[in-house]
């Protein structure tokens, strides 16, 4: 079996990328690493503070509330909170193994 723990954690070692965008002066540039910093806090919650590195004040502020409107946007839409379904898969290959993940 292949070990897929190199491309996690470069996947991972990528947030910390796109967190350092949040300081750039172009809004677009900070508005799309905002989005997907609060598209990798819907999957990960708050794992997330873990993997995107040494911020200034600002950046964790301008985070911080997009992380809560990500949550509120998902209570509205009842898809659970952020987090979950990272957990939900965790659960589910402790109980089932990983084999059902080569059969997606």
């Amino acid at each position: 079996m292949i070990n897929p723990f190199p491309q996690i954690v470069g996947q991972l070692k990528c947030l910390q990328i796109v967190a350092s965008l949040t300081a750039v002066r172009n809004g677009e540039t900070r508005r799309a690493a905002l989005n997907t910093l609060a598209t990798g806090y819907k999957i990960l919650g708050d794992d997330i503070w873990k993997n995107v590195g040494k911020l200034i004040e600002a950046q964790r502020s301008m985070l911080d509330d997009q992380f809560q409107w990500k949550a509120q946007e998902m209570d509205k839409r009842k898809e659970g909170k952020p987090g979950e379904a990272r957990a939900t898969l965790r659960h589910s290959v402790r109980d089932n193994g990983c084999d059902f993940l080569l059969r997606l």
